[in-house]
């Protein structure tokens, strides 16, 4: 790769997995099937409000900039960061969090960003759970609920829940030497 002073680059990389989507083979969860059935849970238990004040008080705690200084420290360049559509909509149907400004809030990714450019390591952002979910693995949020592609009005609308978000992310972080990818 060339970076944007036209210098050749190679990535080595980790991946930041479980950190803002769970996988349970790096974060078991022994009474869910996925991490869409662990929101669903804290949000019937503790509100819509308290679920996600868990999960950022968890996301504020698993990947801090000790982590990033280590990960720079073993000689790494880039960290690859596996999120899902819940990070940025409440629901299936597309009701955006926003910031205290009313803007889409994509705050925990400019964190990321900016922590590794304070590094000069690159990122690799990566939608690894859709709207609709592309494939009934737990990896992509929802166990055996693959509807993104389905030719219904419900996939259609998923379709473009998944480009609005990647559109909007893509519109962010224009320009920024430090998202490779």
């Amino acid at each position: 790769l060339v970076n944007r002073n036209g210098d050749e680059i190679q990535l080595k990389g980790v991946n930041l997995g479980s950190w803002m989507i769970w996988e349970d083979w790096l974060s078991p969860y022994e009474e869910a099937t996925d991490h869409y059935s662990v929101l669903t849970t804290l949000e019937e238990r503790f509100g819509r409000e308290g679920a996600y004040e868990l999960f950022n008080t968890y996301m504020d705690n698993w990947i801090t900039e000790y982590d990033l200084d280590e990960i720079k420290k073993m000689g790494f360049n880039c960290v690859r960061v596996p999120f899902w559509f819940r990070n940025f909509y409440y629901d299936d149907k597309g009701t955006k969090i926003l910031d205290k400004n009313g803007e889409w809030d994509f705050s925990r990714l400019d964190w990321i960003v900016e922590e590794c450019e304070k590094r000069g390591m690159y990122v690799i952002l990566d939608m690894h759970g859709v709207p609709g979910h592309q494939s009934i693995a737990h990896h992509c949020c929802r166990v055996n609920h693959c509807r993104l592609y389905d030719e219904t009005d419900e996939g259609a609308r998923f379709r473009t829940l998944a480009c609005e978000l990647w559109s909007e992310i893509a519109r962010h972080f224009v320009g920024n030497g430090t998202v490779a990818a």
